[in-house]
């Protein structure tokens, strides 16, 4: 992909980000705040005005309930954080070991997140993966990263054809979604999580 078309959706995530409105925004930090320090269960959204220092109708204005906080937060954090390392790598090349390289990067950031403790875990919200799965906006979020991207796979013919783009984001949201919410389930080892994705992800969309 040439250098102008990142550019362009580079200023245009910044662009995205820049114009979160204030009100939403200091509601989302205030939510920040409250699920970095309490179990996301014992909060409500009367707390999280609280904490906004407005109205509970103001928050309500913004988002119904608090799993739509939850999806904004996630959100926020893939655009901030996910879209400009993932870019980064995908500038260095473009070959599917790579692209596993950038599926793995983006599973490490996800690692760091500092929520990750109090919404990935099944325990504490059972429907986490149905959650993201079924938001809007972390759809919208994670396909402005990977569909220019694979875009780029298929222009290269590194990824099959005739391959649904829009159904592979959803695939590789899924597998995010279930490493994090189950991280020992397949393997303890990075290595042999990596060589998974490789071999049974990227594997089965290679051209």
């Amino acid at each position: 992909m040439s250098g102008s078309r990142w550019k362009k959706l580079v200023l245009a995530e910044q662009s995205v980000i820049e114009q979160i409105p204030p009100m939403r925004e200091r509601v989302l930090l205030a939510a920040m705040n409250l699920f970095k320090a309490l179990p996301i269960s014992k909060i409500t959204m009367e707390d999280v005005a609280r904490e906004a220092g407005v109205v509970r109708s103001t928050v309500y204005k913004h988002f119904k309930n608090k799993e739509e906080l939850l999806a904004a937060l996630l959100a926020h954090e893939i655009r901030s954080n996910h879209h400009p390392a993932i870019r980064e790598m995908h500038e260095r090349a473009t070959s599917i070991e790579n692209l596993t390289d950038m599926f793995m990067a983006e599973h490490e950031l996800a690692l760091n997140y500092v929520l990750l403790g109090n919404t990935f875990d099944p325990s504490k919200i059972p429907g986490i993966g149905e959650l993201v799965l079924a938001s809007t906006e972390i759809a919208e979020a994670n396909r402005s990263l990977w569909l220019p991207i694979l875009e780029d796979y298929r222009k290269h013919k590194l990824i099959k054809p005739d391959l649904d783009l829009e159904q592979t984001i959803r695939w590789l949201t899924y597998q995010h979604v279930w490493l994090l919410s189950h991280p020992s389930a397949l393997t303890d080892s990075n290595e042999e999580r990596r060589a998974y994705m490789r071999t049974y992800l990227f594997g089965a969309i290679e051209n």
